[in-house]
């Protein structure tokens, strides 16, 4: 995938693909009845089980873990994902010979950041990336 923008859009999709599959909520932890040892996550109050946890509730240790889960439960994530795709509106790039004058040595500018004709891709685009290290279609000149 040569594109910044066509790769986070790609990457934003799947995301939003995972995060529709799952259950609405609202997500919950809860102590599990008749152990010490552990905690689940549930939704729509308590009627599905969406994972078990290993924890210990009554010492206040090891709930982080399912904390963490509800706190990224789909709804979360398909806001982020709208704010992220509403960012890359933001800094839609350009093909073109000259912007504001200056001639460009690049393929794509950004018509937002204007960045350097050496780093190509602004830096905005390639923070929004940087999520998306380990996957596959990533390219190292998105580093930002």
């Amino acid at each position: 995938m040569a594109d910044l923008v066509e790769f986070l859009f790609s990457c934003f999709d799947v995301d939003e693909r995972v995060a529709l599959a799952a259950g609405e909520g609202p997500w919950h932890v809860d102590r599990m009845r008749g152990d010490r040892t552990g905690c689940r996550v549930t939704i729509n109050n308590e009627e599905e089980l969406i994972a078990t946890v290993p924890c210990q509730p009554m010492f206040g240790r090891g709930t982080e873990n399912a904390h963490h889960i509800v706190h990224y439960n789909p709804l979360s994530v398909l806001l982020d994902i709208d704010a992220k795709r509403r960012l890359v509106a933001e800094h839609l790039t350009t093909v073109a010979p000259r912007v504001d004058g200056e001639e460009l040595r690049v393929e794509y500018q950004c018509r937002t950041c204007h960045p350097r004709p050496a780093d190509n891709w602004c830096r905005t685009l390639r923070l929004l990336a940087r999520p998306y290290l380990s996957h596959p279609g990533y390219r190292r000149e998105w580093r930002p």
